[in-house]
């Protein structure tokens, strides 16, 4: 007589048969399970149980293809940019927000299960032969890739990291460059050419000033907050770590 794998299997009053079939967890984490009885034999009630297991896998496999079917560029947009928002400093966050929306357009309409590693090396070769980015700007655009990818992987959207290939891969140190700075002469001779009548441009010459005086670069200045300020009688100072 053939045995019957069902999971708890038993007769009823009436000399029926009858068992529990479990469909699994719900959207709020509550467990969803039905009684199936009325079954004359073993025989029955286990063919109603094959026809209730394929039902699931269907059911999960539809599932799995709604979840995965919306682009990178959504996926980012709605999950992954959420999520580093509050990992990271403001501007930190910012400026790689700016940088993600920058370089990632080839891969942002594809489908995350479309998306391979060989497109995925396709699109960091296309950086690496952009002439104005550097070596060292490429690896964090690739290492923004990577964490992408990764934080799909632990949602279960994606079985593999397909930006996995990009760890392999050695970036050069850029040359050394030469920096070059402005005389006082030459800073006197731009500061002349704005118009003090002119209210943006007496703006634009005090920022100016400001960064020919401390050093600053664009970006450190971009970065400044008001509560890093502390005024002197003479000056100020910035706390900043």
């Amino acid at each position: 007589m053939p045995k019957y794998n069902i999971p708890d299997l038993r007769t009823s009053g009436n000399g029926k048969y009858a068992y529990t079939f479990d469909w699994g967890r719900r959207a709020d984490g509550s467990r969803h399970q039905e009684t199936r009885s009325g079954f004359g034999s073993k025989r029955e009630a286990n063919d109603d149980y094959q026809k209730l297991l394929v039902e699931k896998e269907a059911t999960k496999a539809n599932k799995m293809m709604v979840t995965t079917s919306f682009s990178f560029g959504q996926f980012v947009e709605d999950n992954f940019l959420p999520t580093y928002r509050d990992s990271v400093r403001p501007q930190t966050y910012h400026g790689r927000a700016a940088m993600i929306h920058k370089h990632f357009q080839s891969l942002w309409k594809f489908e995350l299960s479309e998306i391979t590693p060989e497109m995925v090396m396709k699109w960091k070769n296309q950086l690496r032969h952009h002439q104005s980015l550097s070596n060292e700007y490429v690896r964090k655009i690739c290492g923004l890739g990577h964490r992408i990818f990764s934080l799909a992987v632990d949602m279960k959207l994606l079985s593999t990291n397909p930006a996995e290939v990009l760890k392999k891969t050695k970036f050069l140190r850029d040359e050394q460059r030469t920096l070059n700075f402005w005389t006082l002469d030459e800073f006197q001779k731009v500061a002349t050419s704005f118009n003090q009548t002119d209210t943006n441009e007496v703006w634009g010459l005090t920022i100016l000033s400001f960064l020919f005086l401390t050093g600053l670069r664009i970006g450190e200045a971009q970065a400044l907050e008001w509560k890093i300020w502390i005024l002197r009688a003479n000056g100020y100072m910035l706390r900043k770590q």
